[in-house]
């Protein structure tokens, strides 16, 4: 599934980056999501990290999993991620994680493009409302603002007139966007 190639992909960004340089992440659709699960992995790790089960001296750290895995953390999970663009994400909003995920990973934006015209995700988010398998609520991040501070919220509405636009028209999107840094 998404979380677990998030899982995988977050920890072997933590080994690769080693050399200082941060990273960007960008997804639309479910391509969001993945972006979505390396940033809660990587705010887990943080948290670890903040615990102080690392040894601050040490250069390189052996980060030890709840599931008995363990990997090499060469640096701060905070220092991998620069900048953040999700687009057209089918996602709840839950604000208390992205508030979490704007302190603690990002170091740079964190940027959520959405679409009030996007009806694929609106309609999956009804269809599973009924399914029982969500709650009332519900807000989806791709089809509304997330509305926490130092998340940037563009509405995209104008460029992206369907769910399939997320993909054809990610130039006019950027161009909402703008310069990442």
């Amino acid at each position: 599934g998404d979380a677990k190639r998030g899982d995988d992909g977050t920890r072997e960004e933590i080994d690769a980056s080693s050399c200082g340089r941060c990273v960007n992440l960008i997804g639309f659709s479910f391509g969001a999501r993945v972006v979505y699960a390396c940033l809660k992995e990587l705010l887990r790790l943080q948290e670890l990290w903040d615990e102080e089960r690392f040894s601050p001296s040490n250069k390189v750290n052996i980060v030890d999993c709840d599931d008995g895995t363990s990997f090499i953390c060469a640096r701060e999970p905070k220092s991998v991620v620069g900048n953040v663009v999700v687009m057209g994400m089918p996602a709840h909003i839950k604000r208390d994680k992205w508030a979490s995920i704007r302190e603690r990973v990002v170091a740079g934006r964190i940027v959520n493009c959405w679409s009030s015209r996007d009806d694929v995700v609106k309609l999956l988010f009804q269809y599973r409302r009924k399914l029982g398998s969500i709650g009332a609520k519900g807000e989806v991040v791709g089809c509304q603002p997330v509305g926490v501070e130092g998340v940037e919220d563009i509405d995209a509405s104008e460029v992206v007139l369907q769910h399939e636009d997320w993909g054809t028209k990610v130039r006019d999107v950027f161009a909402l966007v703008g310069e990442l840094g």
